[in-house]
C-alpha cells in the first residue's frame, strides 16, 4: 500500500471544504463552530402548462415576495426580498445545476455576503410595440446577459403567453442594434391585449445588499445538523469538514486507489 505523508495535518483538514446542494440539506461531518464558506438560495421559475397567446399560464417562482427564512438547527435567518426569486432553464452556462442535471440561470441570495444577485430580469407587455414587418411584438431591453449578447445567438425567455424556446424564429431575445441592448421577440396576434403579459430574460447580474454581514454570524452549530428554507428554494452550502471525517476520507481514498 502506498503511504501519503501529510505535513501539518490539522491545518490541511480544517481547510477542507465540502459543498452540498438541495432544497433540504443534512450535514453530518461539519467542523463545529467553523464559519460557513457559502450558503446560497437559488431561484426557479416553472409553469403548469404550455402557454399560448389564447391560453396564458402563470410564471411560478420559488420564494414569493417577502421574507424568506433559512433555518439552521433552530436558528432562523430572514432575508427580505423585493420580488420573488426567478430562474430560467438553459442548455449551458447556468449558475446552478439541479438534481436532474438541468442547468439554470438563477437569481441568488448569498447569505454569507448578505446580498441578492439578480440574474433574471422582467419586462411587461406594456413595453412591447407591434412590428408589422416581422408579425411580432418586440421591445428593447438595456441589460441583457453580456455573455448571451457576445455569443450573437438567440437566447431563451420565459413568458406567460409564449412557450419556452431557443429558436430564432419565436419568443426569444437577440442582440439589438444598440450597444449592450437586446431585442425581445414575442410572437402573438396584433390584436392581442398585451396588458397581462410578463416576460423573464437573462440579464446582467446586479447585486443588491440585503443586510450587513457583520450582523449575522453564520457558523456550523454542530457536527450534524440540517438546513431548510420556507420558500422551497434550491440551496448550495459549502462548509469546513471536521478533522476526523477528513482523515477518514483520505484513508478511504487510499484504500480505493490501492484496490484499483
Amino acid at each position: 500500500m502506498r503511504v501519503r505523508f501529510l505535513t501539518n495535518m490539522d491545518a490541511v483538514a480544517r481547510a477542507a471544504v465540502k459543498t452540498v446542494n438541495g432544497t433540504t440539506i443534512a450535514i453530518d461531518d461539519a467542523e463545529k463552530g467553523a464559519s460557513f464558506m457559502g450558503i446560497s438560495l437559488f431561484g426557479k421559475t416553472t409553469q403548469e402548462g404550455t402557454p399560448t397567446s389564447a391560453t396564458p399560464f402563470e410564471l411560478i417562482n420559488v420564494c414569493g415576495e417577502g421574507n424568506v427564512n433559512v433555518d439552521i438547527q433552530g436558528e432562523s435567518i430572514s432575508a427580505m426580498l423585493s420580488g420573488s426569486l426567478r430562474g430560467i432553464p438553459v442548455a449551458s452556462g447556468g449558475n446552478y445545476t439541479d438534481a436532474n442535471g438541468r442547468q439554470w440561470v438563477c437569481d441568488e441570495v448569498d447569505l454569507v455576503r448578505g446580498v441578492l444577485i439578480r440574474r433574471v430580469g422582467s419586462v411587461s407587455g406594456s413595453e412591447f410595440t407591434w412590428y408589422a414587418n416581422g408579425s411580432r411584438w418586440q421591445c428593447t431591453v438595456k441589460n441583457p446577459s453580456a455573455k448571451a449578447l457576445a455569443s450573437k445567438d438567440y437566447f431563451p425567455i420565459m413568458c406567460n403567453i409564449a412557450s419556452y424556446s431557443t429558436s430564432g424564429a419565436q419568443n426569444t431575445c437577440r442582440s439589438g442594434n444598440q450597444t449592450n441592448a437586446g431585442m425581445m421577440l414575442v410572437y402573438a396576434p396584433a390584436d392581442r391585449d398585451m396588458s397581462d403579459v410578463v416576460v423573464y430574460y437573462q440579464c446582467e447580474p446586479e447585486e443588491i445588499q440585503l443586510w450587513n454581514i457583520e450582523d449575522v454570524g453564520l457558523e456550523a452549530p454542530d457536527k450534524s445538523f440540517a438546513i431548510t428554507n420556507n420558500g422551497g428554494a434550491e440551496m448550495s452550502v459549502s462548509y469546513i469538514v471536521d478533522f476526523e471525517s477528513y482523515i477518514r476520507n483520505i484513508v478511504s481514498e487510499m484504500i480505493a486507489e490501492e484496490v484499483t
